[in-house]
This record gives C-alpha cells, sequence and structure tokens, in this order.
C-alpha cells in the first residue's frame, strides 16, 4: 500500500474505533442507569402491592385468606431474586464487553503497527533498489555524453571511423588506444 493508502486506513480505523468506543459507552451506561433503577424499581412495585394488599386483604386475611397471600409474598420473592440474578447477569456481561473492547484496542493497534513497520520496510527495500539502479544509470549517461561528444561516424560494413588527436598519450595495456578528437 502507499503511505497515503495507509493513512486513509488509519484514519478510517480510527473513526470506527471511536463510534465503536461512543457506542460501547452509550450502552455501558444504560446498563449502568438500568442496574441503578431495576432494584428500587421492584422494590416501588412489591411495597405498591403490599401496601395495597395489606389494606385489602387485612380484613381478607383475618377472614381466612392467609394462605393466598403467602402464596403471593412468595411468588414476589422469587421473583425478586430472579431479577437479582439478571442484574447480575447484565453486569457480567458489561464487564465481558468491556474486555473485548481492550483487546480490539490492541488487536488494532497490533495492525496498525505492522502496517507502518511493513510500509518502512518496502520503503527501505524500494530506495536501495532505485537508488543502485539510478547510480548504473547516471554511469551510463556520463559514458553515453563522451560518445555523444566525440568526432564518431559510421564507415560502412558495420564499422566506426573516429578522428582522433594523433598528440595525445596513448592508453590501454598495449598502448593501442588514443584519444578520439570532440566533434568541432
Amino acid at each position: 500500500m502507499e503511505e497515503d493508502e495507509l493513512t486513509a486506513l488509519a484514519a478510517t480505523l480510527s473513526v470506527v474505533i471511536s463510534r465503536f468506543e461512543q457506542r460501547c459507552q452509550r450502552i455501558e451506561a444504560q446498563q449502568g442507569e438500568l442496574l441503578q433503577r431495576l432494584p428500587a424499581m421492584l422494590q416501588d412495585k412489591v411495597d405498591g402491592v403490599l401496601q395495597t394488599l395489606s389494606g385489602q386483604a387485612g380484613v381478607a386475611v383475618r377472614e381466612g385468606l392467609g394462605a393466598p397471600a403467602e402464596h403471593f409474598r412468595q411468588r414476589v420473592q422469587v421473583a425478586a431474586a430472579e431479577a437479582e440474578q439478571a442484574t447480575r447477569a447484565l453486569a457480567s456481561v458489561q464487564a465481558e464487553m468491556a474486555s473485548q473492547r481492550r483487546w480490539m484496542r490492541w488487536g488494532l493497534g497490533a495492525v496498525l503497527a505492522l502496517s507502518l513497520i511493513s510500509l518502512a520496510a518496502t520503503y527501505e527495500s524500494l530506495y536501495g533498489f532505485y537508488q543502485a539502479r539510478y547510480a548504473r544509470l547516471r554511469a551510463q549517461v556520463t559514458y553515453l555524453e563522451a560518445v555523444n561528444h566525440a568526432d564518431v561516424v559510421p564507415c560502412g560494413d558495420g564499422r566506426l571511423c573516429a578522428r582522433v588527436e594523433h598528440n595525445s598519450p596513448r592508453y590501454g595495456e598495449r598502448k593501442q588506444y588514443r584519444v578520439v578528437a570532440p566533434r568541432p
């Protein structure tokens, strides 16, 4: 990937993470409110039912409705125990979501770090390759410029003729070469 694409990917990832965190925070806030309100709401309902029952059922209890009232009270206690169990389960789910969110942050951080490392490694590799290639091409340019400035022409039969400087020193292992005169 190119650096611009990685930057765009990182920006997109940060937006996704921030949205996910906002949603998680909203859910946690709603869960917290529910956890705080649920026992009070249940207690209010039970108190209200018991008050109406105590007023209305006081006479009825004396008349022999004690057993059904006791049965109702037991059902209310069972419902309260179930509500408390549901509250604990909700708190457990909330803790698990927080743990998953932490792991997701670590995972995304690791992916981002590995992406940056691979980008840097790719850059270094390509830089070295193109630097070596540039040096070879630069050497060829110097050679081609020297050939271009030399007074050399085709003689026929695939051979070249050159105008040489007769007063120049000789080069080569056996002194068989002379300097080619530059083009006028």
